[in-house]
């Protein structure tokens, strides 16, 4: 499951998953790599039964640099991402 969850921006930020968005999700559910991971799967699910995404954007109210300090390179070293 997810485990950032504690740095969501608030609602503001979410936008509504449109069906186009949602078939592709299906899709990477398909794909070996997510089907053979039982945390991608979970993600997926979570993804789906959402409805809403977030874009990366929604993450600068944490500052300029989150995303190539705090994110990006502790997701690449552990290959925590989608």
């Amino acid at each position: 499951m997810y485990t950032h969850t504690h740095l969501l921006h608030p609602c503001s930020s979410c936008l509504r998953e449109p069906p186009r968005d949602r078939d592709k999700l299906a899709s990477l559910a398909r794909a070996p790599f997510v089907s053979d991971s039982d945390h991608y799967q979970d993600e997926i699910e979570l993804m789906l039964a959402g409805g809403f995404k977030m874009e990366l954007e929604a993450l600068s109210w944490l500052g300029v640099d989150y995303l190539s300090n705090c994110w990006l390179e502790p997701a690449m070293l552990t290959g925590d991402y989608l």
